[in-house]
């Protein structure tokens, strides 16, 4: 989930080695490693795939064995500093080696059955420590670096978060304030309609709550398009097209469809005196929630600034850092037309 970086650094650096994803990555990487080693050591000889499958079987069984002990052990691990945690899980590694590797000669000990025994026990049992412990010490420093890295990303998303709940448009703000004023003495129960719609609108933009739902997230875009739809009148046609499929619990970064109408009525709809529309579709297909929203654009004699992409890349970047590479957000511009595309899976089932 979108977790704070404070809270992430209280997990540590170790991973959730008990997601089968994590556990079948491991064993994948556990044979290749077989494989090498034997090609390195012997070969290709008569018996390459007898010795192939009990080298791996051999090695499987460290890498299974050492993740299944770091998966009950995590709760305790977690609390403690990376240090403690990455010599605590080097010992433990180590000393799964010695335990598979005597259990292994002593089930094994003929020659031939694919383990150079030849030297006896102990000559081997040093090397393969050896070997094990220079494979856990790179193992661990790679977590350890990945971890760092995840922890600069999310740091950085969340300092772009900051930044676009802090940057509220002044010319929305006066605008809304200068609309809600000249209908107090003519409608003042829309007037204040609308005066809690703005109120929502910034209490959303000045909370610290980093995640939210579709459900609240459609909400604040149907506030934020009514002060518009009173501002500019005729000039805004929404229309809205949702699936009364689409699930409103899925989870959503906070600020993730407003500033795309946002972005769509300030570049499309407010540089032209003449009418325009704002088609926003929502649809859940296949366990994945797909948003489309298409404004039309001004005439080119408007000479409309066409913006930087800055509250769309910055969606993009939140939902990347909740999602992990499984949601899109793309955007397509014709001569007439603009829109932008958003889907995320759900349920999510991430870190």
């Amino acid at each position: 989930m979108f977790s704070s970086v404070a809270s992430r650094r209280t997990t540590g650096f170790l991973p959730d080695v008990c997601n089968f994803s994590w556990v079948l990555g491991l064993l994948l990487t556990a044979q290749l490693l077989s494989l090498v080693i034997l090609l390195a050591a012997r070969g290709f000889g008569p018996d390459f795939w007898e010795q192939l499958g009990l080298l791996s079987l051999y090695i499987q069984m460290i890498a299974l064995s050492a993740c299944t002990l770091l998966c009950l052990l995590r709760p305790i691990l977690i609390p403690l500093s990376n240090l403690w945690i990455a010599l605590i899980a080097w010992t433990l590694i180590l000393g799964i080696t010695a335990l598979v590797t005597w259990l292994a000669h002593s089930l094994l000990p003929f020659p031939g059955a694919g383990l150079p025994w030849e030297n006896g026990l102990g000559n081997f049992m040093v090397r393969v420590l050896l070997i094990s412990a220079i494979l856990a010490a790179l193992l661990l420093h790679y977590l350890y670096v990945y971890h760092l890295w995840r922890t600069q990303v999310e740091a950085e998303a969340e300092a772009r978060f900051q930044s676009l709940q802090a940057r509220i448009r002044p010319h929305f703000l006066f605008n809304s304030l200068n609309t809600i004023a000249s209908l107090i003495p003519i409608n003042p129960e829309l007037a204040e309609n609308l005066l809690q719609d703005l109120s929502d609108l910034l209490r959303a933009a000045l909370s610290q709550e980093k995640l939210s739902t579709l459900e609240e997230e459609l909400a604040l875009t149907r506030h934020y398009l009514q002060i518009e739809s009173q501002r500019l009148g005729a000039r805004l046609q929404v229309e809205w097209d949702l699936d009364p499929e689409l699930p409103l619990e899925a989870p959503l970064p906070q600020l993730s469809l407003q500033p795309l109408a946002e972005n769509a009525v300030h570049h499309g709809i407010s540089p032209t005196r003449k009418p325009g529309y704002l088609h926003i579709c929502g649809r859940y297909e296949q366990k994945t929630v797909r948003f489309v929203l298409c404004n039309s654009l001004p005439e080119a004699e408007n000479h409309a600034s066409p913006g930087h992409g800055m509250g769309i890349e910055n969606v993009r970047q939140r939902l990347e850092t909740l999602y992990a590479g499984a949601a899109r957000l793309t955007q397509e511009r014709t001569a007439t037309e603009f829109c932008v595309r958003l889907q995320f899976p759900y349920p999510w089932r991430g870190r």
